[in-house]
């Protein structure tokens, strides 16, 4: 009697494969983003790989049977089906939508590999919502022409205004944003539901009120530091710009180029670490034989076969000291999601740029580093990088740039996270280390043993606990991964310019 087929029995290779394909499609989500804030379509390239990725998580899912898994990822191919075909243009709303589509995929793998089945977790809402933007409900209202009851000449004076940078928003909301709206901007114009316009003292109308506002400012920004909703706003039409206005409604950052589309990581052969390790020490235990046997050999003729062995031995360490290697990019290309809804969450608009993604790391390495860089980049975005508002105050572009970046020195690894925020205070730092009584007071340490001192459980310059960061153990938790790997961490700030952080580990295979 023939065993019977079991697919259940593929469940680590499906959870793995599936959650590799997801990093792919979060990265290609972000890229998708990106261009619908730029006010730019897909492209082709684009589509057809997000298309792919859930494509074929769909497909393997439904050959173990879980069908959660398998109508989340139908019901986003034909989102993409559509704009493929070109009969709808997805809107940063719609796009944070498949955000929570991976989230919900995500948890169902997550539930798979620890019970083996997908049953409670609950994704009916995010169900709900994709269902919704299959329909096109999500679709937002076309927006006022306002402009068009304005002035001629200032309808003009406006377009001059656009063409230097500036941006146009239409805003539908109350009488009494007026005064937070104008510190935003230049109102233009504000009408009341019957488009009557009203002049500062009129009384008081109980229906909406449209304001049409042009501002050089993260608006966004503006509006969420002031209470304001950001869904009350839409990018003006103009007329004159047809094909260079931002047309995507609830959009409201800068115009920036369309970045190049990431590839999905290729599918690779996967080795248990501890196979890997085992490999490790049968070569090293056959360099050891070799040198034995070539010692008693002498001049024996066996000598130059035994050469010969040796050195396919010395091929066959270099091979399996090589795989134990992976780019420091395959751990680097998992915060861009991080980053993004870290900076959602704080109000903050943010940018991560990475270099030396290819520099190899040993895995074990990366494994033990991953969380205290989640630690590092929160830290950045709550205490380093400012609010859109304070950095154009200061003279910097609204959107803060973080810094990711690896390389190797000598028989090290050298991981750098940098901000170009607004620096530590080193006086905050100090008030809080001696209080804490890590500092005397009369004291006064140079500054970059001041630095390492946000490294102490506890000591935090957070005014208050987020859930981002101000509980004092992040520092504390980089200090503990460097110090098991027998690594160290540096620190370097320029006040009002930025902090940079350095974390050097020994490579065991250097």
């Amino acid at each position: 009697m023939s065993a019977t087929f079991d697919p259940r029995q593929y469940l680590a290779d499906f959870v793995l494969e599936a959650g590799e394909l997801l990093q792919g499609f979060e990265e290609l989500l972000l890229t998708a983003e990106a261009l619908a804030r730029a006010g730019r379509p897909l492209d082709d390239g684009l589509v057809n790989k997000l298309f792919r990725a859930v494509h074929t998580i769909k497909g393997m899912a439904g050959m173990l049977g879980f069908s959660a898994i398998v109508t989340l990822a139908h019901e986003t191919e034909g989102v993409f089906e559509g704009v493929r075909a070109g009969k709808r243009r997805l809107v940063a709303a719609e796009i944070a939508v498949l955000f929570e589509v991976a989230d919900a995929l995500q948890r169902l793998l997550a539930r798979v590999n620890d019970t083996g089945e997908e049953a409670g977790e609950d994704v009916l809402p995010v169900q709900a919502a994709l269902l919704a933007l299959v329909r096109g409900d999500l679709a937002p209202p076309p927006p006022l022409d306002l402009l068009d009851r304005v002035d001629p000449h200032d309808q003009m004076a406006t377009l001059v205004d656009v063409a230097r940078g500036e941006q146009l928003f239409n805003v539908r909301g109350q009488a009494g944003w007026r005064g937070k709206l104008a510190a935003a901007g230049r109102l233009l114009g504000v009408w009341d539901e019957h488009a009557r316009p009203l002049e500062e003292g009129d009384p008081t109308p109980d229906g909406p009120v449209d304001f049409l506002l042009i501002t050089a400012l993260d608006l966004a920004a503006l509006l969420t530091e002031s209470g304001l909703p950001v869904a009350a706003v839409t990018p003006a039409p103009l007329p004159w710009l047809q094909d260079a206005a931002p047309t995507d409604a609830l959009v409201l950052t800068r115009k920036v180029p369309a970045a190049p589309t990431p590839a999905l990581a290729p599918l690779t052969a996967r080795v248990e670490a501890g196979q890997l390790e085992r490999i490790a020490s049968l070569t090293a235990a056959l360099a050891r034989a070799h040198a034995q046997l070539a010692e008693q050999l002498g001049d024996h003729p066996a000598r130059a076969a035994l050469a010969e062995a040796t050195a396919l031995g010395e091929e066959l360490a270099h091979a399996a000291a090589r795989a134990r290697l992976v780019p420091v990019g395959t751990l680097f290309n998992r915060y861009g999601r991080v980053i993004r809804d870290l900076g959602r969450e704080c109000g903050k608009a943010v940018r991560l740029e990475v270099t030396g993604a290819d520099t190899l790391a040993e895995r074990a390495s990366l494994d033990v580093l991953a969380e205290p860089l989640v630690h590092l980049l929160r830290n950045a975005i709550d205490h380093g990088v400012e609010t859109p508002t304070d950095r154009q105050a200061a003279g910097k572009p609204p959107e803060g740039v973080i810094t990711l970046s690896g390389r190797r020195e000598g028989g090290e690894l050298v991981l750098t996270v940098a901000d170009d925020g607004r620096g530590i205070d080193r006086a905050a730092v100090l008030a809080r280390a001696r209080t804490a009584g890590l500092v005397g007071p009369d004291e006064e340490p140079a500054d970059e043993a001041v630095w390492l001192l946000i490294t102490h459980p506890g000591l935090t310059t957070a005014r208050a606990v987020t859930n981002v960061s101000g509980r004092g153990v992040g520092m504390d938790a980089v200090n503990a991964a460097l110090e098991r790997l027998g690594g160290s961490l540096s620190i370097a700030v320029r006040r009002d310019q930025g902090t940079r952080f350095e974390l050097r580990v020994p490579m065991a295979m250097a």
